[in-house]
C-alpha cells in the first residue's frame, strides 16, 4: 500500500508525523511518503521518516493572515516554491491508493494535483468555534475530498450539514503529551528549595526572538509575589539557546550555566529546555507567544497568558481565535507591565498544578478508519 501524506504548517507537521506513526504501527510494510509544503519538515525527521520535500522558510513562516506577509513571501520566492511543490506532488501520485492532507484547504488542493485517489483531508487550521469554512471551501472540500477527519466535534457537524462526509475521531495534536520525569524537575547549578515554576512558549519562528527579547526585559522588572522564580523557555529546535542567552545578557541578565540565566535585580531564574511536557507538568502558569503549543499546555489543564507579539504567528487576533477554541484557560491581554503582572501575579500563586488528562491516542484512531 502506498500513502501519501502532505501538511502545510508546523502544529500540521506534528499532526501528521503522528499519523503517519500510527499507520506503520498498523501496516509495517506500508509505502509512506511525507511532504511538508512549510519548512523543513523535522517533526518527520524525529520519527525516522526523511521528508520528500525540503522548503526555503518564507519571511512569514507559512502564517499568512496578513497583506505584507504574503507581499514579502512573493518577493522571497514564494510563487517559484510553489510551482517547485505542485510538480512534484504530480510526480508521486504514480501507484498511489491514499492521499492525506493536513492542513488548510490549500493543502487539500495541492493535494488533488495528479492522478485521482481516495482522499482523507484533516482541516487542522480551521473550526466552526472561531474561523468557520467558507461556501467556497466547502465546495472545493465536497469536491476533493473523500472523507473528512475535523479537531472538534462542532467542525464535523458543519460538514454534515453540507453534505460532506465528516467525522471527529480526536485530536492528533494531542497525542503523546507525557511527562518523561517521574522526579520532578532537576536545576542546573541551583541548589533550589520548592520554586514557583512558569513555562514560556515563545513560539517556534523567527520572531521568537523579539518575543523573548521584551519577555528578558519584562521579567526584569517585575516584583514576584513568591520566591524563588524559574521561568522554564521550553524552546523549539528551531531556536539557538547561545543566541537567546547572549540577548539576556546584553539586557542585564547573569549567566548560571549554558542553560540557565538569573536577573540580578529580583532573582528570576530562567532555564532553556526542549523538556516541553515536563515543564508543563511542573508549572503553575504559562505565558504562551505560540500556536501549536498554547493549545497543548490548555489541553494538560495548565493556564496560558497570551498578549500580542512582535510577528504573524503571535498576533492578538491570533490568541482571541485560540481563546474562543480553547476557552478561559486562555487568559489574552494587553502588551504592557500593568497588565501581563496583573493576571501572572495572580496565577503563579496558585500551587494546585491540576493533574494531566488521560493520554490520547487520537492518531491511531484516524488510521484505523482510513487504511
Amino acid at each position: 500500500m502506498k500513502i501519501h501524506i502532505i501538511s502545510n504548517g508546523y502544529g500540521e507537521d506534528l499532526i501528521a508525523a503522528h499519523l503517519a506513526v500510527a499507520i506503520r504501527e498498523l501496516k509495517p510494510d506500508v509505502t509512506l511518503i511525507v511532504t511538508p509544503l512549510v519548512g523543513d519538515g523535522h517533526r518527520f525527521v524525529a520519527v525516522g521518516l526523511q521528508p520528500s520535500l525540503y522548503n526555503a522558510m518564507m519571511p512569514s513562516g507559512g502564517f499568512l493572515r496578513r497583506f505584507t506577509s504574503f507581499f514579502q513571501d512573493v518577493m522571497s520566492g514564494m510563487l517559484g516554491q510553489l510551482v517547485g511543490q505542485w510538480r512534484h506532488i504530480k510526480q508521486l501520485s504514480d501507484g498511489l491508493e491514499l492521499r492525506i492532507c493536513v492542513g488548510d484547504v490549500f493543502c487539500l488542493v495541492m493535494g488533488s494535483r495528479g492522478v485521482k485517489t481516495r482522499t482523507v483531508f484533516l482541516p487542522t487550521a480551521k473550526s466552526e468555534k472561531f474561523m468557520p469554512h467558507s461556501k467556497i471551501e466547502y465546495r472545493l472540500v465536497k469536491r476533493l475530498a473523500d472523507l473528512v477527519i475535523t479537531r472538534d466535534e462542532e467542525t464535523a457537524v458543519a460538514f454534515k450539514a453540507q453534505g460532506i462526509k465528516s467525522e471527529f475521531l480526536g485530536n492528533p495534536m494531542m497525542d503523546g503529551l507525557v511527562a518523561k520525569s517521574s522526579n520532578g524537575w532537576l536545576f542546573e547549578g541551583e541548589d533550589l528549595k520548592n520554586p514557583a515554576i512558569m513555562t514560556i512558549l515563545p513560539g517556534s519562528r523567527d520572531e521568537a526572538y523579539d518575543n523573548m527579547a521584551y519577555l528578558f526585559r519584562l521579567l526584569a522588572r517585575w516584583k514576584p509575589p513568591v520566591t524563588p522564580i524559574v521561568a522554564l523557555v521550553a524552546k523549539a529546535p528551531s531556536l539557538s539557546a547561545d543566541f537567546l542567552i547572549q540577548s539576556a545578557v546584553n539586557l542585564g541578565w547573569e549567566v548560571i550555566s549554558d542553560a540557565m540565566i538569573r536577573c540580578p535585580r529580583n532573582g528570576v531564574m530562567i532555564e532553556f529546555t526542549s523538556r516541553f511536557v515536563d515543564a508543563l507538568s511542573v508549572s503553575r502558569v504559562v505565558i504562551g507567544l505560540a500556536g501549536t503549543a498554547n493549545e497543548q499546555a490548555v489541553f494538560l489543564n495548565r493556564p496560558v497568558i497570551c498578549f500580542e507579539g512582535f510577528g504573524p504567528q503571535s498576533t492578538l487576533k491570533r490568541f482571541e481565535e485560540q481563546n474562543k477554541l480553547m476557552g478561559e484557560l486562555i487568559h489574552v491581554v494587553r502588551r504592557g507591565e500593568k497588565s501581563i503582572f496583573g493576571v501572572l501575579n495572580r496565577l503563579i500563586l496558585v500551587e494546585d498544578l491540576g493533574a494531566f488528562p488521560p493520554v490520547q491516542t487520537a492518531a491511531r484512531e484516524i488510521a484505523d478508519r482510513i487504511i
